[in-house]
């Protein structure tokens, strides 16, 4: 018996669109277009170490005040409708920063204008780079301004939505949107801890196999990954991630379904309801997709940015960065097959 949330009264099927979550990917294009004309300026200025610190600089302003107006200004009306959802996660940390959007955009850009570089001075020693070519200071500055902007507006919303930022004259909110809270948790980091830890470890029971790690003279030696043999390691992480990312995610959104926690299905979806449903079946699914996506992505990353060779621990960042952008079409695309009608049925014929 498969248990689903009903539909509410107040239900609008195109009511999510209303929100900046699933139709902010036009804002993300937005940010990311301005920062990189500011980012293209270094082209003509020279591209150094310290034009890229400075760059991230400007980014995480320029992100924070971008996201959290256009934020403002989509939630306002919704406020004034009643649209905005009834039920939101309380953050204490979020009931201290500014109700102001020019409070707010300060305090974000203060917070970001810091991390930001922060984050590329450490990703610059790692990889030890000590030239900085235009293609790829540019796919660095899609990439993470793209990411960047995602999270301000996720993290604009969370304050946005907290009950000391209603008014006396706003009507009560009767939306049943879900608000995601993007402040990670301990669960999240055991979590990290763990597919971490995993994957070290599954790769160093491969490169045994494989001839990738070695043992000298007591010593464990990992083999540093050449641009050359990144097609086989790409597949056998395309099939490690497929075991350890996607079947639990897939079996998580399965099971959530079975418990009601999803709300009721959509209409039947030629597209994906073809999916098999078994959490099993599913992720066998992946397995061609990711055994090509995988290296692909890898010998990509590689060309782009001229690495030769990366030793275990770069790669490793690499792989990890890889494994959590993929996890998020992972879960929408597990949701979206829960959500399905079965051929021929309807929404009363789903107990």
């Amino acid at each position: 018996m498969v248990k689903t949330m009903p539909l509410s009264k107040n239900k609008k099927i195109g009511m999510t669109v209303n929100l900046p979550y699933l139709d902010n990917w036009k804002m993300i294009l937005l940010v990311v277009m301005v920062n990189l004309v500011f980012g293209l300026l270094h082209y003509y200025w020279g591209i150094s170490h310290s034009a890229v610190l400075t760059d991230a600089v400007v980014c995480g302003i320029t992100t924070s005040v971008l996201s959290v107006l256009y934020v403002y200004l989509k939630m306002k009306p919704l406020r004034k409708q009643g649209l905005l959802p009834a039920s939101v996660p309380k953050v204490k940390l979020m009931v201290w920063l500014p109700k102001s959007v020019l409070g707010l955009s300060v305090v974000f850009s203060v917070v970001f204008m810091t991390l930001t570089p922060l984050v590329t001075e450490l990703l610059i020693r790692i990889y030890q780079i000590t030239t900085f070519n235009l293609l790829p200071f540019v796919i660095w500055k899609v990439a993470y301004s793209g990411f960047l902007t995602a999270k301000i507006i996720e993290l604009a919303i969370l304050r946005f939505v907290q009950k000391d930022m209603v008014k006396p004259s706003d009507p009560p909110q009767q939306g049943d949107i879900v608000v995601k809270n993007p402040l990670p948790g301990l669960s999240a980091f055991k979590k990290l801890f763990d597919t971490v830890t995993t994957d070290f470890g599954f790769n160093m029971l491969i490169g045994l196999v494989l001839g990738g790690t070695l043992i000298i003279d007591h010593n464990v030696v990992i083999v540093p990954t050449s641009r050359s043999g990144i097609i086989i390691s790409g597949v056998l992480i395309g099939l490690i991630v497929t075991a350890l990312m996607v079947f639990p995610v897939i079996r998580q959104i399965h099971d959530a379904r079975d418990a009601g926690k999803l709300p009721a299905p959509f209409k039947h979806n030629k597209l994906i309801a073809w999916i098999p449903g078994k959490p099993i079946l599913f992720s066998l699914v992946w397995i061609p997709f990711m055994v090509v996506l995988s290296p692909l992505i890898f010998w990509l990353v590689f060309v782009l940015f001229d690495f030769e060779q990366l030793n275990f621990f770069q790669f490793f960042v690499i792989r990890t960065i890889y494994v959590t952008l993929l996890t998020k079409p992972v879960v929408q695309l597990a949701i979206l097959r829960y959500l399905q009608v079965p051929k021929q049925s309807s929404l009363k014929g789903v107990h």
